[in-house]
């Protein structure tokens, strides 16, 4: 039997024969949570500035109702996401990353820039006529955000600028800030198509401005830009010295009677990066695969490019197994698929919208000429309680249960969303059921009627 020594024992029964003292149940969990309050450490500004700026003005906003209608959101890019299943990618596309799940050498680490085999294929498509692609111009990226993102670290130290269209999809907002980079806005044209104001962007480039942000097509307006206008844009930019970023995530996504052409495949001596990406002209914007485009004939991004090959080492590349599969992937769904065979659907639905929208009074639908984008301008001034275009869609949602953006959300200068000079307006999308922009029309009609100023 083990012997316990006399001076443990001891120890032991002093211990026990101590007066305890009765603590409440909840001391220990109570002083647990005084330490944690005490030890709280604060995010970091880099971290709390890094927010998206378009979901940061919708978070804004108060997307409840106390309606009973059944609710009708346009608020979802997905295009997929608005119950129409011919609204798809096909049967092909999905298949070829099946077969690539299914290899065991698709699962691990591979090159930083993107596997070549994929920069191999995505060149060979992107390639303009007389400007061949190799994979060495190909990066493959996580989405089209850290596409942008990449541009912007491999361009840019702090005080430097880029010029961005004052009305458009607002990725750099943040970025910018966050970086300390200077974003610089220049003007799009109402009364000529909302064209670059060339004019005005000129005026604007100095001596630390980096590259022109151009997005064709564009969203929220669904302009797309015809070719001659294109040549106008790089023949400022040679003139300046400057390069052009292009952000051309809805590529070939037209109506009919309507050619997209990349800037990239017009270039001759201007150096000119495009964005792509599975998001929209794939319909697979869940899968997380975007990609930039060299065109630089003469070697004048070399030094961006190497910048841009150290963050990629740093940041790595997306899901191997979806670029193991975009060979054959692209081989089966062309860039003209949706095209072809989505925007037709777009379309019907555009032309409803036409007809309906431009008879309600106090509204005017700007016609897009591709995106699943359109934006309905307001006339604020004729409505008697609406400030501005984010109060008229806070007060459609909260009565008509009907999700809308406004398009003050798209403006890069959001301190000057009220002024004259700023449309005023929202934007849905033009990929939902028939029988939603028909219920859509009819609640407006009532909305309009009743906020409308009496003469």
């Amino acid at each position: 039997m083990l012997k316990i020594p006399e001076s443990i024992k001891n120890n032991i029964f002093s211990k026990m024969n101590q007066k305890t003292e009765i603590l409440p149940a909840n001391y220990q969990n109570s002083e647990k949570k005084e330490k944690k309050a005490a030890n709280k450490l604060k995010a970091s500004n880099f971290s709390l500035n890094s927010c998206n700026y378009l979901l940061e003005q919708l978070s804004s906003m108060n997307y409840t109702s106390s309606s009973n209608k059944v609710p009708i959101k346009f608020t979802m890019g997905n295009l997929s996401a608005y119950g129409r299943p011919e609204i798809s990618l096909p049967y092909e596309g999905y298949d070829s990353i099946r077969k690539a799940i299914g290899s065991q050498t698709n699962h691990g680490y591979n090159n930083s820039q993107g596997i070549p085999a994929a920069r191999s294929a995505l060149a060979k498509v992107f390639s303009g006529p007389s400007f061949p692609l190799t994979e060495k111009d190909i990066f493959i990226t996580n989405g089209s955000g850290i596409a942008l993102l990449y541009c912007l670290l491999a361009f840019c130290d702090e005080l430097d600028n880029i010029l961005v269209p004052d009305v458009g999809f607002p990725f750099f907002i943040n970025a910018g800030k966050i970086y300390n980079v200077q974003v610089k806005t220049y003007k799009l044209n109402p009364k000529d198509n909302w064209k670059l104001d060339l004019q005005d962007l000129e005026t604007k480039i100095d001596s630390r401005s980096k590259f022109i942000f151009l997005i064709n097509p564009t969203n929220p307006l669904g302009t797309v830009y015809p070719k001659e206008h294109l040549i106008e844009l790089l023949a400022l930019a040679k003139k300046k010295g400057i390069a052009i970023v292009a952000d051309e995530i809805y590529a070939h996504m037209v109506f009919k009677n309507t050619d997209f052409i990349s800037i990239g495949h017009l270039t001759e001596e201007v150096p000119v990066i495009t964005m792509c990406a599975l998001d929209k002209l794939f319909l697979a914007g869940g899968w997380a695969i975007g990609w930039l485009c060299f065109y630089d004939r003469f070697g004048i991004l070399d030094d961006v490019k190497k910048g841009m090959a150290n963050l990629a080492q740093i940041y790595l590349h997306p899901t191997t197994f979806i670029q193991a599969g975009l060979p054959e992937f692209l081989e089966k769904v062309p860039l003209t698929y949706v095209k072809e065979n989505i925007m037709p659907f777009l379309e019907e639905n555009r032309d409803f919208l036409k007809k309906e929208i431009d008879s309600i009074e106090g509204l005017e639908m700007i016609v897009p000429m591709g995106t699943p984008n359109v934006s309905i301008l307001v006339k604020i001034k004729e409505f008697c309680i609406f400030k501005n275009d984010k109060e008229f869609a806070q007060k459609f949602m909260e009565e008509e249960n009907v999700a809308t953006v406004p398009l003050s959300c798209f403006y890069y200068d959001g301190e000057l969303q009220d002024a004259e000079s700023k449309i005023q307006g929202f934007r849905i999308l033009s990929c939902a059921k028939k029988e939603d922009y028909v219920e859509l029309v009819e609640r407006l009609k009532d909305f309009t009627e009743k906020y409308r100023r009496r003469k």
